[in-house]
């Protein structure tokens, strides 16, 4: 990306490995589909999910399924 030329100032951020992974805690789980109401949840996910159903409809899944 920097030696691209897009950019006129250096980029300050690097992606990394990662070291660890920690699972949220239990409450954190499926909190979107427990809390459909929540405040941020109709702000800010609710809309993000819409879009993604309207712009890629054959990838969309509504359940969450594990690899």
């Amino acid at each position: 990306m920097g030696a691209s030329g897009v950019w006129k100032r250096p980029i300050v951020a690097r992606i990394e490995g990662y070291k660890a992974f920690y699972p949220a805690e239990t409450y954190h789980q499926d909190f979107a589909l427990r809390n459909p109401d929540n405040g941020y949840i109709r702000a800010w996910d609710a809309p993000k999910v819409a879009a993604l159903k309207a712009q890629y409809p054959a990838l969309y899944k509504a359940g969450f399924t594990r690899n």
